[in-house]
């Protein structure tokens, strides 16, 4: 994959794809790779099962077993992204801090 790594949070949309950074363990550091589903501003929550995102499902997420929960504004300088496991992403860890952007995905092998 091509990373951009002079991507901001500004110039990142709903649905692109970006690679951060995941803790493991205390000093380890992880990529994790996933799709941009809220910008700052933008209120998500957790309605049975399914991510919403101003109110309206959002298609970059699909169920989930997790709790109801939010809504939970995006503050600015962060990015709501999820995965298909839901392990790393905003879904569980909360909103992704610009400082853990490595950078946007601009291409896929």
């Amino acid at each position: 994959y091509s990373l951009d790594r002079d991507t901001k949070i500004s110039q990142l949309q709903i649905g692109d794809a970006v690679c951060y950074r995941v803790a493991v363990g205390e000093s380890a550091q992880s990529n994790g790779f996933g799709f941009v589903a809220a910008l700052p501003g933008d209120t998500v929550s957790l309605a049975k099962g399914m991510l919403q995102v101003n109110g309206a499902p959002s298609k970059y997420s699909g169920p989930t077993n997790l709790a109801d929960s939010g809504p939970l504004m995006v503050p600015q300088n962060h990015v709501y992204v999820v995965t298909s496991t839901h392990l790393t992403d905003s879904v569980v860890k909360g909103p992704l801090p610009a400082a853990a952007l490595r950078g946007r995905i601009a291409e896929f092998p």
